[in-house]
């Protein structure tokens, strides 16, 4: 007779692997290097394209998510901001070179971020009256319009930034992502927009946040600010050289 497997103990079959926000934002990182090699090296209407580019819907989610949550640990709310517009700054003219805009075309997703980062600030102020509130987050979204992920990246950024329960948040996120990012894209030109699909395989990362992660070194987190810029001159220069 074979001798029966010892029981595992309760819960030991299912463990969810929890992410700090270091973590969420280095998979967000190698999505988005991946996404940005894929727009500029992989041919426009092919399906190789269209494929590849369904993981790269992870990046911008997680990004916004961690705006969010960078907004809530930080200790003051308006050198968060400051600093995501300094680098929103400095990440325009790589960002336009990389990616063929002109000069007042188009700017990156981190105007988006810093934009997103004030909506909350926005928010937060309790003097202010809910009309002027509403005004004011209007008029961010109004001047997202040329960033990359415009309103919807702060529409995501207050939705993760108010909403307390991450079902909530989740629910939040899918919906504007939608709404706002897939049913345009539809409607427009249905087979090239299929891909805007992929920002729904940010959810499974979401749902495994976890805050019980140590303060991350100050070394790790200008290491984030730093590589968009650079990521994109190098780019830039692979694709002059190509």
């Amino acid at each position: 007779m074979t001798r029966a497997l010892p029981a595992l103990p309760i819960g030991a079959e299912k463990k969810n692997i929890a992410l700090g926000g270091q973590t969420l934002k280095l998979i967000a990182l190698w999505f988005m290097l991946f996404d940005h090699i894929v727009t500029l090296f992989v041919p426009q209407h092919t399906l190789l394209r269209l494929l590849f580019k369904i993981p790269g819907g992870i990046s911008a989610p997680l990004f916004f998510f961690c705006i969010a949550r960078g907004f809530e640990h930080s200790r003051c709310k308006g050198a968060y901001c400051r600093r995501l517009f300094f680098f929103a700054l400095l990440s325009h003219v790589p960002y336009i070179l990389c990616f063929s805009y002109g000069f007042f075309e188009a700017t990156s997703v981190l105007f988006s971020e810093a934009l997103g980062a004030c909506a909350l600030l926005v928010q937060r102020q309790v003097k202010l009256s809910p009309a002027v509130n509403l005004l004011l987050i209007f008029g961010l979204c109004v001047l997202a319009i040329p960033a990359n992920w415009n309103y919807l990246g702060i529409l995501w950024v207050l939705a993760f930034g108010m909403c307390r329960d991450r079902k909530t948040q989740i629910r939040c996120f899918v919906l504007l992502g939608l709404l706002l990012w897939v049913v345009p894209g539809l409607v427009t030109a249905p087979a090239e927009h299929l891909w805007r699909f992929g920002f729904l395989l940010a959810v499974p990362f979401l749902r495994r946040y976890t805050e019980n992660e140590p303060r991350p070194a100050k070394r790790s987190s200008r290491f984030f600010y730093w590589f968009y810029p650079l990521h994109l001159l190098l780019l830039s220069l692979v694709r002059l050289l190509k």
